[in-house]
């Protein structure tokens, strides 16, 4: 059986959303690479804030990368998934937890900055990150 694109599951699973929700929860198995442009199109999910791509495949299915986290997003969670790296973080992020990746590199340099910045790297495969105004 063919796996399909983390993409065209993902914009699928937008479809049927209320554009009001302030939560992207998404417990289902995503598998490639993941552009959230399409998260602020057209004006759609004015009030989003929290991203939740948590995988629970147990056939390998996994987000590979991801690209185009909008601005405004202030909590992005991608955890147990295949992640390399991430692309550059918008100022709005505060929690980043990419925990069970495998991630070699990840661009904080449009990330907001404070006195406090928290990082806990708990082995190579598990970063979580607060990341406080």
């Amino acid at each position: 059986m063919e796996k399909q694109s983390s993409q065209l599951i993902f914009n699928q699973y937008l479809e049927a959303l209320d554009n009001e929700i302030d939560t992207l929860d998404i417990k289902e198995p995503l598998n490639g690479d993941l552009d959230l442009s399409v998260l602020k199109q057209s004006g759609r999910f004015p009030n989003l804030k929290h991203i939740k791509l948590n995988n629970n495949d147990v056939d390998g299915q996994n987000i590979t990368g991801i690209i185009n986290i909008p601005e405004g997003i202030e909590t992005l969670e991608i955890e147990n998934n295949s992640l390399r790296v991430l692309p550059p973080l918008p100022n709005s992020l505060k929690i980043l937890n990419v925990s069970g990746n495998s991630l070699t590199y990840i661009d904080l340099n449009n990330a907001n900055r404070s006195e406090e910045h928290t990082s806990e790297l708990q082995s190579h495969h598990d970063l979580v990150c607060r990341l406080l105004l």
